[in-house]
């Protein structure tokens, strides 16, 4: 699922230090738009968000044979319940920076 986000890690980390020098710029300085920090907000999020997808499921998790130890399997077991926790709460984190997103450009669209 992450493969092709490996691929685009460094570019994510320099997005996300771009929007975050652009949070900073525009929460110090007057003369900057009213709009920027809020949009370098949401483009952090999303750049944050991706990273994190590319760290968190990079590569699947080793199969384990029936043969296996006991301890192997449910090792193998735990962690890929973890997982699964892990990629729920991924879900339900990329819904609310959706949402945070569409209030943004709302309330940039009302701005204008």
């Amino acid at each position: 699922m992450a493969g092709p986000l490996q691929r685009w890690q460094l570019a994510g980390w320099l997005l996300l230090l771009l929007a975050g020098a652009g949070f900073v710029i525009g929460i110090v300085s007057r003369e900057a738009s009213a709009g920027l920090p809020l949009a370098s907000l949401v483009v952090a999020l999303w750049a944050g968000m991706l990273i994190a997808v590319a760290y968190c499921f990079a590569a699947p998790l080793p199969s384990s044979s029936p043969e296996s130890p006991l301890l192997t399997r449910v090792g193998r077991r735990i962690k890929l319940g973890l997982l699964w926790l892990l990629a729920c709460a991924t879900i339900l984190l990329f819904g609310l920076v959706a949402v945070i997103t569409t209030r943004a450009i709302g309330l940039l669209i009302d701005r204008l």
